[in-house]
């Protein structure tokens, strides 16, 4: 049960742009994010820090959203089930029918978790909490700080944005305005160096395709068997984490494939700045990154470039994706949406490690799910490695030239780390 207030507004940029791709592509966008429940943590006590999550945090209470602003349950009741799986296979089934879950708006809150009972392949029995999130309310960074709390009971701190959603949004009204001469918008004006802020990612069968009509979208995926001990190595080595390990390893590639000595990409990130990181709601943003070397296609250069590129926008990570339209004057509404972004590649390096890959998970799979670009996702695997993906538009871009990509990335990756290991 719940009673509801309005709250007209300010939608943050990041709602704005998610409503405006609903109303284009006829759905709203849902994620699932899954972990395991430690054994010191009674239902009893799971349930009691759910409480206090909902209660402190003002998206776990929305239940409907327009362009008028979101409503917003003053309580609400969780959305907390418990099931019972009997057999390993029966929990993947389960996980895999929550990724299809529409949430209803309007009626309850734009988010669930499910505890479910099962248990391991030697047959000890553990908990799972499946939770699936409107993407509105939430991002994966979002997902991140619950799963901390119900895990460890460690409380979101209110100097880190803790149950100030709707404060963020007006501070970053502020900040991002984009009239107003700031050190934001001097920053990517030079940054973007009379650019815009999307660019085809120079790569044969892809760059040079004719553009599709939006029918669906194709994910190819593949295991990484780095070890964890050659992954430090080569981090320690090169002075970088894997996320500039990875960006060296896709610029290096698009370089060798085109001879381009300056490439534009896109990289996912959490949106937060230190006074909002541990705010929970819809933050994460993409932004450009501009790599320029006479020698990209070296992976040393690469990766040189990468490192640094990443250092300076680093503080703008923060940035709304409109914002950098609005300041780069991209006046061209043909360019906007999902013309603008077509064959550019957007890095998304996901930040918590997934548990269960399967076969069917690094498969070939297609969905009805629009993809605006050429996504490259990498999740850290629970087990050891990664697993490389990229979705994208089949009738825009070429199968096996996007094969071929994702092979030669992983190839490059794999071999520098395994060399500085």
């Amino acid at each position: 049960m719940h009673s509801s207030t309005v709250i007209k507004g300010p939608l943050s940029w990041q709602q704005e742009r998610a409503l405006a791709r609903e109303a284009q592509n006829g759905q709203g966008e849902a994620f699932v994010t899954t972990f395991a429940i430690p054994d010191t943590v009674t239902d009893d006590e799971l349930g009691r820090r759910l409480i206090r999550m909902v209660d402190r945090e003002p998206n776990l209470r929305a239940v409907d959203a327009d362009a008028g602003g979101i409503t917003y349950a003053s309580s609400v009741d969780p959305p907390l089930r418990h099931e019972q799986c009997s057999e390993a296979q029966e929990i993947r089934t389960f996980i895999s029918e929550q990724k299809h879950i529409r949430l209803e708006r309007g009626k309850s809150p734009l988010w669930n978790l499910t505890v479910v009972r099962h248990q391991t392949v030697d047959g000890r029995p553990v908990r799972t909490a499946i939770a699936v999130f409107d993407h509105l309310i939430a991002d994966m960074g979002s997902a991140a700080l619950l799963r901390r709390e119900l895990c460890t009971g460690a409380e979101g701190a209110p100097g880190k944005g803790a149950g100030q959603y709707h404060a963020w949004v007006a501070e970053q009204r502020r900040e991002f305005d984009p009239t107003a001469d700031t050190d934001a918008r001097r920053f990517w004006l030079s940054h973007l160096g009379g650019t815009f802020p999307t660019h085809a990612t120079p790569l044969p069968g892809i760059a040079d395709a004719e553009p599709g009509q939006g029918s669906g979208s194709i994910c190819l995926s593949g295991h990484v068997p780095v070890s964890s001990a050659a992954l430090r190595a080569a981090c320690h080595k090169n002075r970088a984490t894997p996320f500039i390990l990875v960006l060296g390893a896709v610029a290096a590639t698009a370089a060798q494939s085109s001879g381009a000595d300056e490439i534009t990409l896109q990289a996912v990130t959490s949106g937060r700045t230190a006074r909002s990181a541990e705010t929970f709601g819809c933050l994460n943003s993409s932004m450009p990154i501009r790599l320029r070397h006479p020698d990209l296609g070296n992976f040393d250069s690469a990766v040189s470039v990468a490192s640094a590129a990443w250092q300076q926008v680093l503080p703008y990570q923060h940035t709304p994706w409109d914002y950098l339209w609005e300041v780069a004057d991209v006046s061209d509404g043909a360019m906007r949406g999902w013309a603008a972004c077509r064959r550019e590649l957007i890095v998304n390096f996901m930040p918590a490690p997934v548990e269960g890959i399967s076969e069917h998970d690094v498969a070939d799979q297609r969905s009805d799910r629009i993809v605006e670009y050429l996504s490259f996702e990498i999740f850290p695997l629970a087990s050891g490695g990664f697993m490389f993906r990229m979705a994208f538009d089949p009738s825009d871009m070429e199968v096996e030239s996007v094969r071929d990509l994702l092979q030669r990335v992983k190839n490059s990756f794999t071999d520098r780390v395994q060399a500085l290991h």
